[in-house]
């Protein structure tokens, strides 16, 4: 079986056969590298090795790190260092690396879904028109 490691340098290359933008490889190359450093920590040193309970424990993870600043790492960060993961074993499972997709049933964080701070009160909103149905 092949180590984690070549199985992603492997799927970094096919992503430039397929004329995938330079940043976008350059920066899943850098979340990948951090989610196989967090994989090999846990003694996962393979791709068949991985399972969903892992990938949720690494969200989890994600989900609890904090920055030098203190706080919690965003919604869209957590998704953003996700989804070349999810996508790298959708590939694996394509090319019949591995068996079956340990993220295939991954949820993904979901955004807050904040109200605008400005709401119009009841006064403030425009009178509805009325329409009269004509007849046939």
């Amino acid at each position: 079986m092949a180590r984690l490691t070549h199985d992603i340098d492997d799927y970094l290359d096919w992503m430039q056969v397929h004329n995938y933008a330079s940043t976008t490889i350059r920066n899943r190359r850098c979340h990948l590298a951090h989610f196989e450093g967090w994989a090999r920590g846990r003694n996962l040193r393979c791709a068949h090795q991985v399972r969903l309970e892992d990938l949720v424990d690494y969200q989890c993870q994600l989900f609890a790190h904090r920055k030098l600043n203190g706080l919690p790492l965003s919604i869209g960060t957590q998704v953003q260092r996700l989804v070349p993961v999810t996508q790298l074993f959708t590939w694996l499972r394509r090319e019949h690396r591995i068996e079956s997709n340990p993220a295939a049933d991954l949820l993904m964080p979901r955004p807050d879904r904040k109200l605008p701070e400005a709401t119009l009160s009841a006064d403030e909103l425009p009178p509805l028109q009325r329409t009269v149905a004509v007849g046939c």
